[in-house]
């Protein structure tokens, strides 16, 4: 294309020959594979080229090199964990460039989550998540789904000195609140 234009040359028989130039992976060339057939330029063919061809081994070429990228990109992706309600989770919001925590509410399908961030409820796919390892927040969910309470957990605190000789006593203290954020 470039070089016609330098040569002056007519743009629209370069794009012809580019149309009919075959791709490496498939075997075929985009004016083939939309038409069924060559079409004709300036580059002379032998007989027999302007005949449809059948198209089942086109077919498995495109099915080889969709096999090849998907195991291409298969090494570096994992899966992402699914998300529950009252899970923490971050997010951008429209227009800002850092994250901001939110919670999400409910699940609208496999990839698709509800979350709730300062009072707006948003619609995020999973990959624009980001889950964070914080308990859950206090929110009110008496307008949307039930949230199952996670239980508290019972935190060892150490209430008296061992000796040196001695193994130390904990004594199991069972937390009743979450702590109120400021």
């Amino acid at each position: 294309m470039q070089k016609s234009w330098e040569d002056k040359s007519d743009f629209y028989l370069a794009l012809i020959d580019y149309r009919n130039t075959p791709k490496a992976d498939i075997g075929l060339s985009p004016a083939e594979r939309m038409l069924g057939r060559k079409t004709r330029g300036l580059i002379p063919a032998v007989n027999g080229k302007y005949e449809q061809k059948l198209f089942q081994e086109v077919k498995d070429n495109i099915e080889k090199s969709k096999a090849k990228q998907k195991q291409y990109y298969d090494r570096g992706a994992r899966p992402l964990t699914s998300l529950q309600p009252g899970d923490v989770v971050h997010m951008k919001l429209p227009g800002a460039e850092t994250y901001t925590k939110g919670n999400v509410i409910g699940s609208r399908g496999p990839r698709s989550y509800r979350v709730r961030v300062n009072g707006k409820t948003y619609v995020r796919n999973r990959r624009q998540l980001i889950k964070s390892l914080e308990g859950v927040l206090d929110t009110d969910y008496s307008e949307e789904e039930s949230v199952e309470e996670k239980a508290t957990t019972a935190i060892p605190i150490l209430t008296e000195v061992p000796e040196s000789n001695q193994d130390p006593v904990t004594v199991p203290e069972v937390v009743s609140e979450r702590p109120k954020r400021v």
